[in-house]
């Protein structure tokens, strides 16, 4: 087989689309095809009804190449559009098969992620393409490479389908598990009552129905809010002594993450809102109400604005209970919304958390068992989950192997 190494950049013609600006698009014309179109078939795409260059217009079979944001390389055929900037058509040379070049690029994907440039939005450059080369052979044996690429990467797909299917689908299994547990309990047998809470139609008849406030320790500081902005700016956080705890601290489940300190007089003049091990925090700004609580061996900190402190009463509730029915339940979630009266950012207050209701049996052993339970049932379904992403990552390792071997010749699928 007479092969040429060449660079990806000389395979063909790359054409960048048209720069549209917010005021261009109209409710008719033709589609606009940007990153997400591409992507993703079912997005309604904006519209142009202007004139447009004749290099800028798609049609069904054309090659099309994001080279900013996201990488990728597909097939157009959903019609007439226009190409948006950000994508190149890419035209492929006489002696080039596009089916092969598809492949091609495919490729140079992988060896062009990691050299992304920019920072707000990450992208390649034409120069970086003459950096990713192929072997191309004739037109015969390019189209043959390519048929083999769609046979196997099809089976490949097929599989990976199934295994993102069932990494939903224990999803799901996992979350009706847990929500079951948490507002049936564990013994199918007993009665059930109205439960009186958003969400949840009945509970078991011997729990009770509280609100948050009544869980905590007694106290009007129990349930509290971060200072107001004025009272922590960022100047105050440059200092280096004591630390803040933020909602970054919150979402990562990670108590140490975060930068921000205080100097020791700011921690004197807030030390209202101190915190420490045992106690809850809440975000309340954006992704409002989830929780971490602050373990044993966590440092003493304030508070950021944008938390709330909790302090449970643990001879009422189990921490850990509830730290599920915040994380990993929309029970409350559903409520906080309703709360939070938000247009353009969800917010939560301290008052309205205090007024959240929640079921609980009122005897702490079985709040502790169904904790128990929910470890061992969550345990298996996560491991399960866990088994199925790496089966998926070893196909799409897989996957990226056979197509980068196929064009560059290492292997010969002559015959295959």
């Amino acid at each position: 087989m007479s092969v040429v190494r060449t660079p990806v950049s000389r395979l063909g013609e790359f054409v960048n689309g048209r720069a549209f600006k917010p005021d261009d698009f109209t409710e008719e014309g033709l589609p606009v095809v940007r990153i997400r179109e591409l992507l993703n078939p079912s997005v309604e795409p904006d519209r142009f009804s202007g004139s447009v260059a004749p290099q800028n217009l798609v049609k069904d079979g054309d090659l099309l190449f994001a080279w900013s944001a996201t990488l990728a390389v597909r097939f157009w055929t959903r019609g007439n559009a226009i190409l948006n900037q950000h994508l190149f058509n890419v035209y492929p040379h006489a002696n080039v098969s596009k089916a092969f070049l598809r492949w091609a690029l495919e490729h140079a994907i992988e060896e062009l992620a990691g050299h992304m440039h920019g920072s707000a939005m990450t992208h390649i450059t034409r120069e970086m393409l003459k950096d990713v080369s192929v072997d191309l052979a004739s037109i015969q044996e390019q189209q043959q490479i390519a048929e083999y690429l769609d046979r196997e990467t099809g089976q490949i797909d097929e599989l990976i389908t199934k295994q993102e299917q069932l990494v939903a689908t224990l999803t799901e299994r996992r979350q009706a598990v847990i929500t079951q547990a948490v507002t049936r309990g564990l013994d199918p047998t007993v009665g059930y009552k109205d439960s009186g809470i958003v969400s949840v139609r009945e509970i078991p008849s011997h729990w009770i129905s509280t609100l948050i406030k009544h869980l905590t320790v007694p106290g009007h500081s129990s349930v509290k809010a971060g200072p107001f902005g004025s009272h922590l700016t960022a100047a105050d956080m440059a200092e280096s002594a004591v630390k803040v705890y933020n909602q970054r601290s919150v979402l990562s489940g990670d108590p140490s993450v975060g930068l921000e300190r205080v100097s020791n007089s700011k921690y004197a003049e807030l030390n209202t809102f101190a915190t420490g091990p045992g106690d809850f925090l809440i975000t309340t700004r954006g992704t409002i109400g989830r929780a971490l609580q602050l373990p044993a061996n966590a440092e003493e900190g304030i508070i950021h604005p944008c938390l709330i402190r909790v302090r449970l009463n643990e001879k009422r509730v189990v921490p850990n209970l509830l730290l599920r029915l915040f994380n990993e339940t929309d029970l409350l979630r559903n409520q906080f919304v309703l709360a939070s009266n938000a247009t353009t950012i969800e917010v939560i207050y301290s008052s309205a958390l205090r007024e959240c209701r929640i079921a609980l049996p009122p005897d702490l052993a079985e709040q502790v068992a169904i904790d128990d339970f929910l470890k061992i049932a969550t345990k298996r379904i996560d491991a399960l989950v866990t088994k199925a992403k790496l089966a998926v990552s070893l196909l799409r390792e897989r996957r990226q192997a056979l197509i980068s071997a196929a064009v560059t010749g290492k292997i010969d699928v002559r015959g295959l």
